[in-house]
């Protein structure tokens, strides 16, 4: 039974709307993109991400409970100071994470005055950061890259195995 009044009128997940424009761009800009990679989200992922398989997008305030980046932060308050360290980069590019996407917390329409000066923190050190490549995109907000990451599966002539506590990263 279909009901003509409501035809056109659906929202929310069954609806057929377009998405905002800076996620469109990014959709399309990955979706072209060959091969496996990651996209971390700061603070968290919107709802309206590109998310598959090959191009997983992750929450970056989910890395920071995953070892080595619990290990590597310092303190409790400043959630992403793991970024401070230099390795950072060498382990976002072992894990696959190709771009680094500053869109904000999609829960929160306003922030408080501390928190917005951690953001602003956090978006001036990325900018600082040698090694990550602002892309050109025409966002509203910052999208970095990491260059040369690894594929998902890849081999090594040697490894180097250490057996021990969290201080070895």
């Amino acid at each position: 039974l279909i009901y003509p009044a409501l035809s056109g009128r659906l929202n929310g997940t069954l609806s057929a709307k377009a998405l905002p424009g800076d996620f469109q761009v990014i959709h399309e800009r990955i979706a072209k993109e060959e091969g496996f990679f990651r996209i971390a989200w700061y603070p968290e992922r919107h709802p309206l991400t590109f998310h598959i398989e090959e191009k997983s997008a992750l929450d970056a305030k989910s890395l920071i409970s995953e070892r080595p980046f619990a290990s590597m932060n310092v303190g409790t308050f400043d959630l992403f100071n793991f970024m401070h360290n230099e390795q950072f980069l060498e382990l976002f590019d072992r894990l696959g994470i190709k771009y680094l996407v500053f869109s904000g917390d999609p829960r929160k329409t306003s922030l408080k005055v501390e928190e917005q000066k951690n953001w602003n923190d956090l978006l001036a050190l990325t900018a600082t950061t040698p090694g990550l490549l602002k892309t050109d995109w025409g966002t509203s907000f910052s999208v970095y890259e990491v260059p040369e990451t690894k594929p998902r599966i890849f081999a090594v002539d040697k490894i180097i195995a250490v057996v021990g506590g969290d201080d070895i990263y």
